[in-house]
């Protein structure tokens, strides 16, 4: 099983539980960063930790509950 992590606190969680390996969960939606290294920090945490990190993923969450296609695409700017 591999499991998505995007913070400190799931990290350990993963780490507790055994869990193999992670993907690095990045929210390709939202404006924040991380500081201190973002996600390449969560990474070289994780591999600390001991786990196998796979890679990254993301999604466009924010918008998946848009029924008005046209939105949908205008917020991933297709145009």
């Amino acid at each position: 099983m591999t499991v998505a992590v995007d913070s400190e606190e799931t990290i350990a969680a993963a780490a507790r539980a055994g869990v193999p390996e992670v993907l690095i969960d990045v929210n390709v939606g939202s404006p924040v960063r991380l500081p201190g290294g973002g996600r390449g920090r969560l990474a070289d945490l994780a591999r600390a930790a001991g786990l196998a990190v796979r890679g990254v993923m993301g999604y466009e969450g924010h918008i998946v509950g848009l029924e008005d296609r046209s939105r949908r695409t205008e917020m991933l700017g297709i145009p």
